[in-house]
């Protein structure tokens, strides 16, 4: 069960991403897959992948996926990874993330992104 305010991140970020247009993206530190499961059932996007560090989080996500009712519309690839190592092979997906600066320190190799939205 989420909170009100992570449903509110979640629906500005899902928002956020389909004003961009993008076609793939890399959620970073998915988790057990809250944005994933809401973008799952969009045709637009031609690829989801999730990465995340912990693969008891991937494993519940998979859970999740397995107990959706009909088939995704696009690809999803899970990948069990550190979200500020190279992922070369992803190059040119938009990266949400459902952070809160106050909550959690940014990794230097993602300090330079450009925000989707952002809230001070």
């Amino acid at each position: 069960m989420t909170t009100w305010i992570h449903e509110q991140r979640l629906a500005t970020v899902h928002q956020a991403v389909l004003d961009t247009g993008a076609r793939r993206v890399l959620d970073l530190g998915c988790g057990e897959g809250d944005l994933l499961l809401r973008l799952m059932h969009e045709s637009r996007f031609d690829r989801l992948v999730g990465v995340d560090l912990s693969e008891d989080a991937l494993d519940r996500l998979r859970s999740r996926l397995a107990e959706q009712t009909g088939p995704p519309a696009t690809c999803i690839e899970l990948v069990h990874a550190s979200m500020i190592e190279p992922l070369q092979r992803f190059r040119g997906s938009i990266a949400p993330c459902c952070w809160r600066r106050s909550n959690i320190s940014i990794p230097s190799a993602c300090r330079s992104w450009k925000p989707l939205c952002s809230r001070r």
